[in-house]
């Protein structure tokens, strides 16, 4: 029997640092199941590189970044990409693409992510603005 993952993310003394700037120094911190996680601070103190990091979009120089039990840089390319399909991120100043409607920003995942047909993107679609 499988067991539940109690933690969704798990960060083990994570170090991080762009060139002649340190950025996270030894963070750890774990998100259950559940919970509702907020990253809040000053401009320039790692908040985009920490959300960076544990989506797996960059590596930590030292440390490590688990999400649902699974060392985010230790599985390939391939299965880190189906592993980051499960997570999901609001965007500071919402994110849209702005040349595009409501309902072709809603279209654009479902067709990169999904092996939906037409058909079931636009009846998905619909449900969603209604």
């Amino acid at each position: 029997m499988r067991s539940e993952i109690e933690n969704v993310f798990t960060l083990s003394n994570v170090w991080l640092s762009y060139p002649g700037s340190p950025v996270l120094r030894g963070l750890s911190l774990e998100v259950k199941k559940g919970e509702v996680f907020v990253v809040i601070g000053p401009s320039g103190e790692g908040k985009s590189s920490l959300l960076k990091l544990m989506a797996g979009l960059i590596k930590a120089d030292q440390g490590q970044v688990e999400f649902c039990g699974c060392v985010l840089h230790q599985l390939s390319r391939k299965n880190r990409s189906l592993i980051i399909r499960r997570m999901g991120m609001t965007f500071q100043k919402s994110g849209l693409f702005d040349s595009l409607s409501c309902a072709d920003n809603l279209r654009f995942p479902l067709r990169e992510l999904t092996q939906l047909s037409s058909r079931e993107i636009e009846h998905r679609v619909d449900q969603l603005l209604s």
